[in-house]
């Protein structure tokens, strides 16, 4: 598909991207505005974003939490106020914690949950709100992870957090229908480009769990998946762009794997 068919797919969208400052995120807010959209950015890196706004027209930056419901509301209000409308939300902010279950402290458990599920709760019921209001239908697209699927040993609270964001957007796909609102999955794997999510603790804890050296374990992920590719921002957020387009009109509780290729992931 060339770039103008894109272009007149998304032109003129307006939508919510969270987790916008680095990696699938700020991807996502550079492809939508190359296409003509709209796009509020938000992220709890105020400088990051600052700096991902200030080089990219038609991007509003709104900075803070997400598990406050507040950067929610105002994140809906940006958009309507900017672009007086808005056609559907990326939701992509999410944090890692490692630890095997019987190490795994209370704090970063619960802290998972807060960031990689609860704060997409509370900005999909902002938007839901919103749209449903606005009666024009509209587009979610939320970006889990392989680990929603197969989940790994040490990476419990980010993979449990991970499958109930899944059943969230099944949700949505049920509840939005009726008013014409679409809601689908994209599940990546190891996109380190531009990631905050993989600290040096999560590589090396990663690293341990599969027993290579940290600084295999890109190549690992590499190797592991049927194509032999690495992803990379830029190719989910292509997937992301097309969940959101009009060229999926018709598909909605759909789970669109970037990974290369991982047979423990293929749907079943």
């Amino acid at each position: 598909m060339d770039r103008d068919a894109w272009a007149a797919a998304l032109a003129g969208g307006a939508y919510i991207v969270t987790g916008a400052a680095s990696g699938i995120g700020k991807a996502t807010v550079q492809l939508l505005a190359q296409l003509g959209a709209g796009v509020v950015a938000v992220d709890i890196d105020e400088a990051g974003l600052e700096d991902v706004c200030r080089t990219i027209d038609s991007t509003i930056p709104v900075a803070g939490d997400c598990t406050h419901e507040e950067v929610a509301q105002e994140a809906t209000r940006r958009a309507d106020g900017e672009f007086g409308h808005l056609t559907g939300l990326v939701a992509n902010v999410g944090v890692a914690f490692t630890g095997r279950v019987e190490h795994l402290d209370s704090d970063s458990w619960s802290r998972s949950l807060a960031v990689n599920l609860t704060s997409h709760f509370l900005m999909t019921r902002e938007v839901l709100r919103y749209l449903v209001a606005q009666g024009t239908g509209g587009s979610l697209v939320y970006i889990a992870s392989k680990n929603a699927y197969s989940p790994g040993a040490g990476f419990g609270a980010y993979s449990v957090a991970k499958a109930g964001l899944v059943q969230l957007a099944r949700i949505v796909a049920l509840e939005g229908a009726e008013a014409g609102i679409r809601s689908n999955i994209v599940c990546p794997d190891a996109v380190f480009a531009d990631s905050k999510l993989w600290s040096d603790e999560v590589r090396a804890m990663r690293a341990r769990e599969h027993g290579v050296a940290p600084e295999e374990l890109e190549s690992f992920y590499d190797s592991r998946n049927l194509l032999k590719r690495r992803i990379l921002p830029r190719d989910v957020a292509q997937s992301v762009a097309f969940l959101l387009s009009d060229w999926s009109d018709k598909t909605t509780g759909c789970v669109l794997t970037v990974d290369g290729g991982l047979p423990a992931v293929f749907p079943r």
